[in-house]
């Protein structure tokens, strides 16, 4: 992307993760598979707070490095499901390099009753709020 005024490139560094939570407890990413089964059934038929944290790096108009940070939280209702799917969840491949074990982006999403907020921040990364926050920046970057 080119800076309108200047006609320089716009460049800056974007990073984004999730953190689950259920009860007020972080969930970590399954160590393994049995720690996967006892994680997807500790939330199963209960509400899950997924939490995308955004980091932006940028240089100003001045070239001066700033950063910019936010987070979207998203409540996500879980179907009350049983070991028959979570064995088929995890069969296919899926959730052992995600938080709580739940790829929604994947399969997952069978797992799920109801998202309440941006289902982008449920797939980990809150796009309508990124494009917010990095609309307000633009005319600040160099």
């Amino acid at each position: 992307m080119m800076h309108e005024e200047s006609g320089r490139p716009v460049s800056a560094i974007i990073g984004c993760d999730t953190v689950v939570t259920c009860s007020e407890e972080v969930l970590e990413k399954a160590r393994d598979r049995t720690h996967a089964v006892d994680l997807l059934r500790s939330i199963s038929g209960k509400t899950v707070k997924i939490y995308s944290g955004v980091h932006i790096c940028y240089r100003d108009r001045e070239n001066v490095l700033r950063t910019k940070e936010f987070f979207d939280v998203v409540d996500v209702h879980m179907k009350a499901y049983g070991d028959d799917m979570i064995n088929g969840y995890l069969d296919l491949g899926n959730g052992m390099d995600h938080a709580a074990a739940l790829a929604i982006q994947d399969g997952g999403i069978v797992l799920v009753q109801s998202i309440k907020g941006d289902f982008f921040s449920a797939m980990g990364f809150p796009m309508s709020r990124f494009y917010d926050e990095l609309s307000r920046l633009l005319p600040e970057l160099n």
